[in-house]
């Protein structure tokens, strides 16, 4: 069985110059999100037979990066049909694997082993274990979504939240749509290379050749104090919302 997927990819050029064409027999088709100026993320795509969807939208309305608001748009260009993956472009999906048919109704994402140095390469699968989870209960979480796309628990679209700031969130509340009960690990991992939870403002960590983005320090900076606002937030009281401060304003 193979899968549509899509991701988003705004300075990961490098990154997926990596995992496209490692993952590309996975896919039936590969939608790529970014934005017009991100070329190098152009050019691996469409030398991997991706589509490619250009778009301003993860900076509307004055915010930091709103990935998800960009997603809901290369979704409804897309389209909405048939066996899904959103994926993020720092993930490896292993060759060798256990065989596993997916269920309609259900919601899969596979523990990722998360491989903090980024090579220059993919490395042997069989090395992957070597490197640890990030943590016991990891939710499912954006990085790997597979779900079929006419799923009732989905409802219309958007099937994301679109007004926050940032990529600190939304994928949270879309895997919330599922029961636990229907919440599957398969029978693979996949390999995620980089430090996680370090970009949802935008690109901080190293590339593949050593270098930093000229922006990474002031990212860092936004990531920093919008995840202090959440916790002053949920330390004031568990009637307050954690995610206000994260949200766009009303213009």
């Amino acid at each position: 069985m193979t899968f549509r997927a899509i991701m988003v990819c705004v300075e990961y050029g490098d990154l997926l110059n990596l995992t496209l064409p490692y993952n590309r027999d996975f896919f039936s088709e590969v939608l790529v999100v970014t934005t017009r100026e991100d070329t190098e993320t152009i050019d691996v795509a469409q030398r991997n037979g991706a589509e490619v969807h250009l778009t301003d939208a993860f900076y509307r309305r004055r915010a930091v990066f709103n990935k998800f608001a960009a997603l809901e748009e290369g979704l409804d260009v897309f389209g909405r049909h048939g066996w899904m993956l959103i994926m993020d472009a720092d993930i490896a999906i292993p060759k060798h694997r256990h065989a596993f048919h997916p269920q309609l109704g259900q919601i899969y994402t596979p523990r990722r082993r998360i491989l903090k140095r980024i090579p220059q390469q993919i490395p042997p699968e069989k090395s992957w274990r070597i490197n640890k989870c990030p943590m016991l209960n990891e939710e499912f979480a954006g990085y790997f979504q597979m779900f079929h796309a006419d799923d009732p628990v989905l409802g219309p679209a958007p099937w994301h939240q679109t007004d926050w700031t940032w990529a600190g969130g939304p994928d949270s509340f879309m895997h919330m749509k599922w029961d636990v009960r229907n919440k599957i690990r398969p029978p693979f991992d996949v390999l995620h290379l980089g430090e996680p939870f370090r970009n949802w403002a935008g690109r901080v960590t190293h590339r593949v050749d050593g270098t930093v983005s000229p922006e990474a320090d002031k990212r860092r900076g936004i990531h920093q104090s919008l995840l202090n606002a959440r916790r002053e937030t949920t330390r004031r009281g568990r009637f307050l919302d954690p995610f206000q401060g994260e949200k766009l304003k009303d213009e």
